[in-house]
């Protein structure tokens, strides 16, 4: 139990929040089903995210404790599993999760003005849908904030995800779009003259997967935020209430008085507008959900070739390696992936060192956490060798870290790869993207290696694997954190 936030946080809301976390099997009474619930009202109640709990993890779960991160998150750490086999020693141990309040509460914590659910719908480019029901609730507004979930099956066309419009004219419109020259963000005309532009790479979201985006606007300009990071700040500051006779509202698309057009081609998962600027805090939880724990090994050994931890033989190992081991690297399961690792870094290397190594079945490619040696001095982090990219890494100089222990997270996102090292990002590179459909199909997994001519030969005392979107510094150092307690 936590008090994340005190009734004289004006930041949110004013209100108090405590968090509690704990098994939740209401059939049995067993450890089972690691829950979340929430109370508002100084631990009276605990229904403040509705009568059910969120359930972070489904079968067996122990003892949990939950903090507040400095980021307007929550990090809860836990004994669960979420590979099969007993307890701890075949597949178990302490799990932590990072979420937002928007995420754990399903998006009840923001108070939105307006939510609309399209319940990740398939818009096809040729319909939309019609909010003007609600249009006479924000056509006023001269400042607040809009948050969207969305994908885009459609990289190069100009289309709207979202708009406030007036029907009859065919130039006042504030609008969420990508146009055809590679922008993203805020278009807002009135009467054909410009009130706000303000846009970002389309690059950033244009890649298939999932994205959640928050815009800001009111007197210091407006801001938007791409799951958890600040990618664009315009001085301007128009929003609804500066597009005269604004009487309709669409998602995937724009009415104006040429009719319906700029249908969004892609999927569409919430809607919620707000009437109040959103903090930096709460648009950066507003926008990055949760990093899902996929499974935490407990190894404290001093690796050796005949010590080597295959997970394909492990309880529940062949699910994990097959489910959750990156299809290139970013899929529909997770739009971020991430392999971080605690252990004493070795006073030299020859060859190679594994922390973590995953070979493709056809033997075509490998992905590897460890330490290297390139013939012009050694490297930490990850590689990667295949036909997506030939001997890609995401690693820096090995010297500063020799002979200390070192608590090391690669994160492979849909845009952008992050190496952290010690709680510090320490090198960004674009990740790799594969031409067609993905060729990732892992075979052999271990924590360590079985081959002799690759052992690390120094104390491992943990390895975990995450999915989910894991963009920023300080979540990445919460996952370093979890490294430490867990040890």
């Amino acid at each position: 139990m936590a008090r994340m936030t005190t009734s004289d946080q004006a930041v949110f809301g004013g209100e108090s929040r405590i968090a509690y976390t704990g098994p939740n099997d209401t059939a049995s009474s067993r450890r089972k089903n690691m829950s979340f619930w929430m109370s508002k009202d100084e631990s009276k109640t605990w229904d403040a995210y509705g009568s059910i709990p969120k359930l972070l993890t489904k079968g067996h779960s122990g003892y949990s404790d939950v903090v507040a991160l400095p980021d307007a998150r929550v990090g809860i750490i836990y004994e669960g599993r979420l590979t099969t086999g007993k307890f701890d020693e075949e597949g178990g141990g302490f799990l932590f999760l990072s979420a937002s309040l928007h995420w754990l509460s399903d998006g009840v914590d923001q108070r939105a003005l307006i939510r609309h659910d399209a319940s990740e719908a398939v818009f096809d480019g040729s319909s939309g849908v019609d909010l003007s029901g609600s249009v006479g609730d924000v056509n006023d507004m001269a400042e607040g904030s809009v948050v969207v979930s969305f994908k885009t099956a459609e990289i190069n066309a100009a289309q709207v995800l979202f708009s406030g419009s007036d029907s009859g004219d065919a130039d006042s419109v504030w609008s969420l779009a990508q146009t055809a020259d590679g922008r993203f963000g805020v278009y807002a005309r009135n009467d054909g003259t410009d009130v706000n532009v303000t846009a970002f790479d389309r690059d950033l979201v244009t890649d298939g997967l999932w994205h959640r985006m928050a815009v800001t606007v009111g007197p210091e300009g407006t801001e938007i935020y791409v799951d958890g990071q600040h990618v664009a700040h315009g001085e301007s500051t128009g929003f609804f209430g500066d597009v005269d006779d604004l009487d309709t509202m669409h998602l995937g698309g724009v009415v104006t008085s040429g009719g319906t057009a700029r249908f969004w081609n892609g999927s569409i998962g919430t809607l919620e507008i707000f009437d109040g600027v959103l903090t930096v805090e709460q648009a950066v939880s507003a926008t990055q959900p949760a990093a899902m724990p996929v499974a935490a090994f407990h190894v404290d050994r001093n690796l050796t070739d005949s010590n080597a931890i295959t997970l394909s033989d492990e309880p529940g190992g062949n699910e994990l390696v097959e489910n959750y081991l990156p299809q290139w690297v970013c899929n529909e399961l997770a739009a971020s992936w991430a392999v971080g690792a605690t252990f004493t870094a070795p006073d030299s290397v020859t060859g190679q060192g594994r922390v973590f190594h995953s070979r493709d079945a056809l033997s075509t490619a490998s992905l590897m956490l460890g330490i290297w040696d390139t013939g012009d001095g050694s490297r930490i982090g990850l590689r990667y060798d295949g036909p997506v990219a030939s001997e890609w890494d995401l690693a820096v100089p090995y010297d500063e870290y020799s002979g200390k222990k070192v608590s090391m997270i690669a994160v492979l996102g849909p845009v952008n790869s992050y190496l952290i090292i010690n709680g510090e990002t320490v090198h960004t590179e674009p990740t790799p993207v594969p031409e067609g459909p993905p060729v990732w199909h892992p075979a052999n997994t271990t924590i360590g290696t079985t081959n002799t001519d690759h052992t690390l030969n120094t104390n491992l005392e943990s390895v975990a694997i995450w999915k989910g979107i894991v963009p920023s510094t300080q979540l990445a150092q919460s996952l370093t954190l979890a490294h430490n307690i867990t040890r």
